[in-house]
């Protein structure tokens, strides 16, 4: 049988435990944040490669998708996009998502041009997927949780960050205006905003589609 000083701190410490349970605060939902521009690395005025830091690691990625990351000390171990033959770079954003880094690549041989996003970690690293995105003008995604809002010309889609599987898209929008490219997606409630450039560099018309069923809005 449990003496009657036992029983006391034993009370003492359930109500220690509860109270301290009680303070502790939920955690909150990451803030959504865009996707950034890279340090443009030049010779002779031409970009031959992009360089970013993401969890403490730098990258470094030349034009024709061959990469390596480095660790504080540790050697630069290497990665490679492979991009097919003849492709190279023409624009990268890039975001970091549970320590690894998220990439939004466009890629050109000169004479057509397309897109893709990418996610890079681990040890290696290695790439964990890579989701093609259909068409030109890939512009600055938006990342919320574990999901991001890309865009490319008449083309916006949500990206699951876990799997690089779409959980919806939108191709060939068009509305009476071609919708060749726009500015970042932003949030309003339920709703995705893609406000599309207009030809003078002003903002055009917006795509409102719902965040969820990926249901288009409006126009």
């Amino acid at each position: 049988m449990l003496s009657r000083v036992t029983l006391i701190a034993m009370a003492l410490l359930c109500a220690a435990t509860g109270l301290a349970q009680q303070e502790t605060p939920p955690s909150k939902p990451a803030e959504p944040r865009l996707f950034e521009l890279p340090v443009a690395v030049a010779q002779a005025r031409r970009v031959i490669a992009f360089e970013f830091p993401v969890a403490g690691s730098k990258y470094h990625i030349a034009r024709n998708g061959l990469g390596n990351r480095t660790d504080g000390d540790s050697p630069a171990r290497a990665f490679n996009l492979h991009l097919s033959k003849g492709d190279y770079i023409r624009a990268l954003y890039y975001a970091e998502y549970q320590g690894d880094a998220v990439l939004l690549i466009e890629v050109s041989n000169g004479a057509y041009g397309a897109g893709f996003i990418v996610r890079i970690g681990g040890a290696i690293p290695d790439i964990k997927w890579k989701q093609a995105i259909p068409a030109i003008n890939v512009g600055k995604g938006l990342m919320e949780e574990d999901f991001a809002y890309v865009t490319a010309m008449r083309f916006v889609a949500k990206v699951n960050l876990r799997s690089g599987s779409y959980a919806w898209r939108h191709g060939d929008l068009e509305h009476g205006v071609a919708f060749n490219a726009f500015d970042a997606p932003e949030l309003s409630g339920n709703t995705v905003l893609f406000p599309a450039r207009g030809r003078t560099g002003g903002r055009g018309m917006t795509v409102t589609v719902d965040k969820q069923t990926g249901r288009i809005l409006s126009p």
